[in-house]
């Protein structure tokens, strides 16, 4: 498994990395690793495609989902059933089914996408 530090990491690193032990530490085993993560903002009026994330690593990990902004108008497609994220909430998503966003509010959006693969499955990643 490759991981690199981007130049933006270290405007969010103080913030996320307390935030993703967190998480971990909550819901999955320990030792594994976190092989990608994201603030990924999606502007008023956006859309997502609907689409399926191909990826080989995407089949090993666990992608966590933790809203920084939203709106009301923000929803997230999973497999054609719609969802809301809520701030202060993690969500799991399997991107392995097809998956969309739009936002149709008039603020941003912005979410904090993390993948994290176990140790027993680090390998195939």
């Amino acid at each position: 498994v490759v991981v690199s530090k981007e130049p933006g990491w270290d405007r969010i690193a103080d913030v996320a990395v307390p935030l993703m032990d967190d998480i971990i530490r909550q819901f999955y085993p320990p030792g594994g690793t976190v092989i990608r993560a994201v603030a990924a903002k999606l502007v008023a009026g956006g859309i997502i495609k609907p689409h399926v994330d191909k990826h080989p690593s995407f089949h090993a990990g666990h992608r966590i989902h933790v809203p920084i902004t939203t709106n009301h108008r923000v929803r997230f497609m999973i497999d054609g059933r719609p969802y809301q994220f809520k701030l202060g909430e993690a969500y799991e998503i399997n991107n392995q089914k097809q998956h969309s966003v739009m936002n149709k509010g008039k603020d941003d959006r912005i979410t904090f996408i993390f993948d994290y693969v176990p140790a027993d499955h680090i390998q195939a990643a």
